[in-house]
Parts: structure tokens; C-alpha cells; sequence
């Protein structure tokens, strides 16, 4: 419940990730993952992240 709590603010009103939230999932990664640590400035958001799968369920 709390994890869930805290991740809310990430989530618009229509429950879709705003891109500040992918670019908050990047930076906690590349503190701890060993396949993103150093590789943070390397990784194109625009390719990785998208709503469009979501987008369209929710229509």
C-alpha cells in the first residue's frame, strides 16, 4: 500500500506515466541496477518509454 501510495504522483488524472516519471524510473535504476549504472546518458527515453499502449486501451 505504500509503495503505492508513493508512486501515485508519477500517474496523471487518466493514469498514464508522465515523462517525468520515466525520467525518475531512469535515474533510480541507474543507482541500482547493474545494467544501467553508468549507462544513464546513454539511454534515449523517446525509445524506451511510451503511453500509446495504454492510450489506446483506454479508448
Amino acid at each position: 500500500m505504500q509503495a503505492i501510495h508513493d508512486s501515485v504522483g508519477m500517474f496523471n488524472g487518466d493514469g498514464l506515466m508522465k515523462p517525468e516519471g520515466a525520467a525518475n524510473v531512469l535515474e533510480v535504476l541507474s543507482q541500482f541496477s547493474p545494467n544501467v549504472r553508468g549507462k544513464k546518458d546513454q539511454v534515449d527515453l523517446s525509445k524506451t518509454y511510451t503511453t500509446a499502449y495504454a492510450s489506446k486501451a483506454a479508448g
